[in-house]
């Protein structure tokens, strides 16, 4: 049976060592929340990833194209990060921390998760996760960011975070997990016939080569 539904955009933000299971799960469980509790809630999540949506274009650094057409118009994001933070942006210390930066200076609510499983230390770059973890430790002051070890566990993370947003405050997002939350959702609305027919059902969306993903990203 057909029911009204409130479409929200959600920006899953990673850098390219997030493992493509772990990408894969998160969309999954999305569309699980779709389907178990969308229309209890009256509110369906779209979830958007730049190597998924983004359209090749040309004039302008690679970051502020994916700004212009995908983090601009999404209302929440769930950034993920595990060893890496990504190469600097023009704007930011990557492209993970502009998304973030950006969703979040703009009132809408930002989930971040960090990733537990064991590193091969071996192939791990020292660097990168210097600056992971001396960026993690500013976050801190104002952000509660929780860990998942693996596909199952992140899942869960997944599921509470959309729950509390569509229920903390009527007409609100807020995840709890960005020092933003408090900001006001733009108002959302009603799912067109071509967004329901392109939501996910369950199926499984690629992650770029990360040789061939932005430098920025």
């Amino acid at each position: 049976m057909a029911h009204h539904a409130m479409v929200f955009r959600a920006l899953i933000s990673c850098p390219a060592d997030i493992e493509l299971d772990d990408i894969r799960a998160i969309q999954a469980a999305i569309t699980r929340w779709n389907v178990l509790l969308g229309e209890r809630f009256g509110s369906i999540v779209i979830p958007v990833q730049w190597s998924e949506h983004a359209a090749a274009a040309f004039g302008a650094p690679p970051q502020e194209i994916v700004n212009e057409q995908l983090v601009e118009t999404v209302d929440l994001a769930i950034a993920v990060l595990w060893t890496r933070l990504g190469a600097p942006t023009p704007d930011a210390e990557s492209g993970t921390v502009e998304e973030i930066n950006r969703i979040s200076a703009a009132g809408k609510p930002v989930s971040v998760l960090r990733c537990a499983r064991p590193v091969d230390w071996a192939s791990l770059d020292s660097g990168q996760l210097t600056r992971l973890d001396q960026y993690l430790t500013e976050l801190k002051t104002h952000a509660l960011i929780l860990k998942y070890a693996d596909t199952g566990s992140l899942a869960t993370q997944i599921d509470t975070i959309l729950t509390r947003l569509v229920t903390h405050e009527p007409g609100r997002l807020d995840s709890g997990l960005s020092g933003s939350g408090n900001g006001p959702l733009p108002a959302p609305r009603e799912a067109s016939a071509e967004e329901k027919h392109e939501m996910p059902r369950g199926q499984s969306y690629g992650h770029s080569d990360p040789d061939a993903s932005s430098q920025y990203l």
